[in-house]
């Protein structure tokens, strides 16, 4: 839904991508003879414009078309591509970024952008990092520097077993492009108790933070498929869904749930030293890294860029007005970036504490006691609405 309020043509490219998302289904293994227990379901279009008010207002169009789309990353990341003004030139690929420096060139000389293969870029007054948790520009700011396949909705089904947590569903590839179905499986590390690391863990191997979605993984598909059926099967995972979508999968990828709270003493935001006021500043996963559980990583991270954006033009609004005070100076740059660091991080860190408990619930204990504790409170949950609220508040613009 942020996406009209930066453009409506951009808005109108990842719709066209995607895949308009109308259902959520919460569902948990059997405790009868069923393949299935189904907690709770919520009917997306229906239940928003049952509430009217502002949340239909930001969630639905003019015509009661639902703005809420699921779309796989690559395909998300090529739509906001194309739809850059002139983006040859803007947009540079394989650079990575490993330091951020003042230019030594001049006091008010800005900064400069150092990559591995030696080239620098810059100088800039600002640099906007969206570069993940473990990145560059975040060490800056925190330390100084035709089948089913085919279907014209979407629905996300949730599956609970016994400490793991599996989702189904299929997303939209591109315009013209074949649907792309994905299961997601999320289990608990033996190397961890809760959010707090063993003792004497086991040998633990880094997941890689920012994969390449398109990358072959041909060489490892029949053992990662191996090791994941075995998974879900442990945990007592339903797989009506999610199995079919396992045995034919053509890309199956092993990746760590990365999260950081988006609280920080030192802010989002940092003057570069001897740089003339130049700053480094943090958005999405580099500001806050989310925990998956209720698929808010993108959404929060286009939010805010759009509240930045919105920031800096008051900022350079302000530098060129004319009505100060003759005693009145106009506000620095930091000021307009605490505006948007305070804005956001409430927002954020709501939604971060919100799926942090859901991860834990969700995925849960590897006995039946806390599986059905577990299955208890999100029946509870769906039945008092609690679920549907919870849902639409993250989904709701705040910027």
């Amino acid at each position: 839904a942020v996406l009209g309020l930066i453009n409506p043509t951009v808005q109108q490219a990842v719709t066209s991508a995607g895949l308009p998302q109308v259902r959520v289904q919460s569902r948990t293994k059997s405790w009868g003879d069923d393949p299935f227990d189904t907690l709770f379901q919520v009917e997306l279009p229906e239940s928003i414009l049952r509430k009217g008010g502002e949340l239909a207002e930001k969630l639905m169009d003019k015509n009661n078309n639902l703005l809420w789309t699921a779309i796989m990353r690559g395909a998300l990341q090529q739509a906001l591509v194309d739809t850059l003004p002139n983006s040859q030139g803007i947009i540079s690929f394989n650079k990575e970024l490993v330091g951020i420096a003042a230019n030594p060139q001049t006091i008010d000389g800005g900064c400069l952008l150092e990559f591995v293969d030696g080239s620098t870029e810059g100088p800039f007054d600002l640099v906007v990092g969206a570069d993940g948790k473990n990145q560059p520009v975040r060490r800056a700011v925190k330390d100084g520097v035709e089948s089913e396949n085919q279907m014209e909705t979407a629905t996300l089904k949730q599956y609970f077993g016994n400490g793991a947590f599996a989702l189904d569903g299929i997303y939209g590839a591109g315009p013209s492009k074949p649907n792309t179905r994905s299961a997601f499986l999320v289990y608990l590390d033996d190397n961890y108790n809760g959010p707090f690391r063993r003792k004497n863990p086991a040998q633990i191997t880094a997941a890689q933070e920012n994969a390449d979605w398109t990358q072959d993984v041909e060489l490892t598909l029949q053992s990662e498929r191996a090791i994941m059926k075995t998974a879900a099967s442990e945990a007592g995972v339903p797989t009506v869904d999610v199995g079919p979508t396992i045995d034919s999968a053509d890309r199956i990828f092993s990746l760590g749930v990365y999260y950081h709270n988006p609280f920080s003493l030192v802010g989002w935001s940092k003057e570069v030293a001897r740089s003339g006021g130049s700053h480094v500043v943090l958005v999405g996963d580099a500001a806050h890294a989310l925990p998956p559980f209720l698929g808010q990583g993108s959404n929060q991270a286009i939010q805010d860029a759009y509240c930045l954006a919105c920031k800096l033009y008051e900022y350079n609004m302000c530098l060129g007005s004319e009505s100060l005070v003759e005693e009145e100076s106009p506000k620095g740059l930091e000021e307009y970036l605490k505006k948007y660091q305070d804005l956001r991080w409430r927002v954020t860190f709501d939604i971060f504490l919100k799926s942090l408990l859901l991860g834990y619930l969700e995925t849960g204990g590897r006995d039946g006691i806390y599986a059905k504790f577990r299955d208890a409170f999100f029946k509870t949950m769906g039945l008092v609405g609690v679920a549907e609220r919870v849902l639409f508040s993250a989904a709701t613009p705040k910027v």
